[in-house]
């Protein structure tokens, strides 16, 4: 993802993303399996719930520093005259209506702010595998 930019093929990056998130959607089952082996009948309500809830935490908080870092970013990168399109991020102006050099500046605006995303990102997924190394199988019997 990092290697991007606004001229690489949406197709290209659609398989990307779809491995991608193939391989973050395998990781979701496994964990509850592991946490459910590794606790009591009596505590696998609460041991699911916490887990769900620190996941829908995890990914609100995610999404909102992902979004603030996203929208500073563009807002720094836009060429001048164009910075409320950072108030909403997903909505370009009509192509018919941008001059080229502008349209040029706003895609690599665009691109930019999506580059200081990913990097955000690969730190904490390297934290995330480290963390991956501390995990002991203790089987499925107590």
């Amino acid at each position: 993802m990092l290697l991007f930019d606004h001229k690489t093929n949406p197709g290209v990056i659609a398989v990307i993303v779809a491995v991608m998130g193939t391989g973050t959607g395998f990781t979701f089952q496994p964990t509850l399996v592991a946490l459910q082996a590794h606790c009591t009948k009596s505590q696998r309500a609460v041991v699911i719930s916490v887990r769900n809830y620190f996941r829908c935490l995890g990914g609100a908080c995610g999404l909102a520093i992902s979004a603030a870092l996203l929208q500073a970013t563009l807002r720094s990168n836009l060429p001048p005259g164009y910075e409320h399109l950072s108030s909403s991020t997903y909505s370009l102006p009509p192509r018919s209506n941008v001059p080229d050099a502008s349209w040029e500046r706003i895609l690599e605006a665009y691109t930019k702010a999506s580059h200081s995303v990913f990097i955000l990102q690969v730190p904490l997924v390297g934290i995330c595998l480290i963390a991956c190394l501390f995990v002991r199988d203790r089987g499925l019997e107590r």
